[in-house]
């Protein structure tokens, strides 16, 4: 039998809340319980340990300990104020990720599962922006026109980034078209009556038909792809 964890990921670009206990490091965990959800009580925990409100969103990721027979639900967590070690309680450290190779951080991979994990992150910029269609002013007012054109201007503004060569600039830029696009997304499904779902498994489902070659185990040309996608795309 595994006991199911409930961890929260609470981070920024660069640092990672973190609970200490003598040499060792781990996410801020607490054991599930059959009277309360995971959410209820990860912020019941974190609000004995953080000086400020916090927003558990839904679970992005999950990690098996089998040595420890532990299973890990992970959540990412936004403290809705600037992070610092001032907010935090004495068994709280916040920690610079490039720190992370010098301690000990229980269980072993867990933090390299966040790092890499970009579904956690992809699910987290859509409650974001699930919360912009629910919660914001300025997104209830936008018009589904005004956020195409939205999405237009930040692509203007990747382009003009390439121009510079500079990495850091050029990332910032393709965040923010990606966000612009998930947001007129639902911004058009909001004014439509229709479900945010109904456009990405379309989406996915055309580019699964048109690309068949990414499910299977074997090596195509870039002729052979382009043929299936054509005569395929044709069939449409």
């Amino acid at each position: 039998m595994f006991k199911v964890r409930a961890c929260a990921v609470m981070c920024d670009d660069r640092r990672i809340v973190l609970e200490k206990e003598s040499s060792v490091f781990s996410l801020p965990c607490v054991e599930l319980e059959d009277d309360l959800t995971p959410e209820e009580l990860l912020k019941r925990h974190l609000a004995r340990a953080v000086k400020s409100r916090v927003c558990v969103n839904e679970v992005h990721g999950t990690m098996i300990d089998r040595e420890q027979r532990n299973l890990y639900l992970l959540y990412s967590v936004e403290c809705l104020a600037t992070l610092s070690q001032d907010l935090l309680s004495k068994n709280l450290t916040l920690i610079d990720f490039s720190l992370l190779q010098e301690v000990t951080v229980e269980p072993a991979g867990i933090l390299s599962l966040i790092q890499k994990n970009t579904s956690g992150e992809l699910l987290r910029l859509k409650s974001i922006v699930e919360r912009s269609i629910d919660n914001c002013p300025w997104v209830e007012r936008h018009l589904f026109s005004q956020a195409v054109s939205d999405l237009v201007s930040e692509i203007d503004e990747l382009e003009e980034a390439l121009s510079t060569r500079q990495e850091r600039l050029i990332a910032a830029e393709l965040g923010d078209v990606l966000y612009d696009a998930m947001l007129a997304v639902w911004i058009f499904c909001r004014d439509n009556n229709c479900n945010p779902s109904s456009v990405l498994r379309a989406v996915a489902n055309k580019i699964s038909w048109r690309k068949p070659w990414l499910f299977e185990n074997t090596q195509i040309s870039l002729e052979e792809a382009e043929g299936i996608w054509q005569d395929r795309k044709s069939m449409e």
